[in-house]
């Protein structure tokens, strides 16, 4: 079968990351030049404005979640041809096709986020309360102790389901709402321990190498006073979030397709749908919807 990211078998977790790299090498013109789009601007915007009042970063955040929703998609569909490596042309026009979806999916995950960090804040204050007695510090320390451990038990699994809902609704086309319903199904298949396993590796390969460059960054530019360093930091941490964090998630989605629906994406394959995910001659997703089993 030609699937997409090649992925046609279930894989491990270090294999996950292994063909991610595979891609991301291999197809590292598309990827850098489609995060090039956004990082540049950002980048020069913050070497020549360094202090940016509120009203200019608000001004700037909207077009900002526009051009990052067009280049996610357009990430997933360089990441899941099989045919041949898409332009980067090619995959913003095929992702443009879905920005609507993309864009919502994107918000319904970042507004997620937000409500289990909120329910954790929530949890820490009613667990605090009774332990009030034992002086504020005591009721901070034990409330914050246990809102911490839910936290990390939790948002793991649910940027998980953040990460791979959005090459859901970019390859199955699918709606955003139906998109995340799928993404929460598929992690459930997996089990708690798997899908906070894949969630952690999401962080460990993204986030974390991001934060890192940032305070590493910041820092030599404190030391040096070269301004002209946010730039290049911009530029790294997109490559890492934007550029690669999207291809690992892409990755993680078709595997767990595989793995839990693989007869589903067989039947679809056999019956001559499999342009939906595999690609035309130019390496561009097809439109023809490729549906998820259960998705009915």
């Amino acid at each position: 079968m030609n699937l997409p990211a090649g992925v046609d078998r279930p894989l491990s977790i270090p294999e996950i990351v292994d063909r991610s790299v595979t891609l991301a090498v291999r197809r590292w013109r598309t990827l850098l030049f489609l995060v090039l789009i956004e990082g540049v601007p950002i980048g020069i915007l913050r070497v020549f404005v360094p202090e940016r009042p509120v009203a200019l970063t608000l001004l700037w955040l909207v077009p900002d979640v526009i051009i990052v929703a067009l280049l996610s998609g357009a990430v997933v569909v360089a990441v899941a041809a099989t045919v041949a490596i898409p332009s980067a042309g090619t995959a913003l026009r095929t992702a443009a096709h879905r920005f609507g979806a993309v864009l919502g999916t994107l918000l319904l995950g970042w507004a997620l986020q937000v409500l289990i960090a909120a329910l954790a804040f929530v949890v820490a204050v009613l667990i605090g309360l009774p332990f009030a007695i034992m002086g504020p510090i005591g009721a901070v320390a034990i409330g914050a102790g246990a809102a911490l451990i839910g936290f990390l038990a939790v948002f793991p699994g649910v940027c998980l389901v953040s990460a791979i809902a959005v090459p859901i609704v970019v390859l199955e086309r699918v709606s955003p709402w139906k998109g995340l319903t799928i993404a929460f199904r598929r992690a459930g298949n997996a089990g708690w321990r798997r899908a906070w396993l894949l969630g952690l590796s999401l962080f460990a390969v993204t986030l974390a190498p991001a934060l890192l460059i940032g305070f590493g960054m910041d820092t030599l530019i404190e030391v040096t006073g070269l301004s002209g360093l946010k730039f290049a930091e911009e530029l790294l941490t997109d490559v890492v979030t934007l550029g690669f964090g999207i291809v690992v998630g892409t990755v993680m989605s078709i595997e767990m397709r595989v793995r839990y629906e693989g007869a589903d994406l067989e039947a679809v394959l056999d019956h001559g749908e499999a342009s939906a995910v595999s690609g035309h001659a130019n390496g561009a997703v097809s439109s023809a919807p490729t549906r998820s089993a259960g998705s009915e």
